[in-house]
């Protein structure tokens, strides 16, 4: 079925009045929709409008701009867009996202997890929408470059721990990307995902037990300026289409000893329009392996190994 797809309108400006002769008013006025005038519109199930094929969000941006977000009506399961993230996200919702990504033969890591979370966003905004509003695009960039774990500061001297207790804890990983490339004829970006290994002993020798967050990303920087010449290339896969993609990390540690994987996104044939959501989704234990690995086989091409 094709999917119906809209965007999420974000506007609107607030002015502060001073009445003839009194003092100060408290009372704001938002700045009529003119979009809304100008155009017939419908309502979405959640009672929003929709203009143009374009959801349009009645609540005022700090910024005063109108932000065009894209809304999809039959979502992919697992997959966060970025309405789910601007718009009606909450703990809820995220809980939800992770169950509905969860490999068969695995448990959700709940809570605070150390597996970190790439996140990448950009929206575009429409020709039509032009007539009132400034230009509030966000562009994807050409690259986004992150560890794969964060780590767990210890309370006494506000450092972090190695990173071997850090990334004991999460067996396979869940990363959404909505890259809206059937959004009506605009397409989308290509996105090119490279997994590095960072070898234990170097991690080590570089940061020591303990380190801050300035000495972290010191370090990435450093592999990121030498071409990551020091790491182990484990993995790579070329993303055009909007689902959930799968890193499985305890395949990555029987290949070799690593204090940290760094995930490098690269960003390629990005058209004049871009909107983009990715972001990890849910973190897992593997409890059955038999499962697991039938699971891992029949989703052979939603897996970044």
């Amino acid at each position: 079925m094709k999917r119906k797809i809209a965007c999420v309108l974000l506007a609107a400006i607030s002015l502060q009045l001073l009445s003839c002769g009194q003092h100060d008013s408290n009372e704001t006025l938002t700045e009529p929709n003119y979009v809304l005038q100008e155009y017939e519109t419908t309502k979405s199930e959640n009672g929003y409008s929709i203009v143009n094929d374009f959801m349009v969000y009645d609540e005022p941006s700090p910024s005063g701009l109108y932000v065009y977000y894209p809304y999809v009506e039959e979502k992919k399961k697992g997959v966060s867009y970025l309405d789910d993230m601007y718009i009606r996200g909450n703990s809820a919702r995220d809980e939800e996202l992770q169950g509905e990504a969860r490999p068969d033969g695995t448990s959700s890591k709940l809570g605070n997890s150390a597996c970190d979370s790439m996140i990448v966003n950009a929206w575009s905004t429409p020709d039509f929408a032009l007539k009132y509003n400034s230009d509030s695009s966000k562009g994807v960039g050409d690259e986004r470059v992150g560890f794969a774990f964060s780590y767990l500061i210890n309370d006494g001297d506000k450092e972090y721990k190695s990173g071997d207790d850090a990334m004991a804890d999460v067996d396979v990983a869940a990363y959404s990307f909505a890259l809206y490339e059937d959004f009506k004829d605009y397409g989308g970006p290509v996105c090119t995902v490279e997994i590095y290994g960072v070898p234990q002993a170097l991690f080590k020798e570089k940061l020591g037990k303990k380190f801050n967050s300035d000495k972290l990303y010191d370090f990435l920087d450093k592999l990121k300026k030498d071409n990551y010449k020091s790491c182990e290339l484990l993995a790579t896969k070329r993303i055009t289409e909007t689902d959930v993609y799968y890193i499985d990390y305890s395949e990555f540690s029987k290949k070799g000893q690593y204090g940290n994987y760094v995930i490098k996104y690269t960003f390629s044939e990005k058209p004049r329009y871009n909107w983009v959501n990715t972001v990890k989704v849910g973190c897992y234990n593997i409890n059955d392996e038999a499962k697991y690995t039938s699971w891992k086989r029949e989703h052979a091409e939603k897996m970044i190994n």
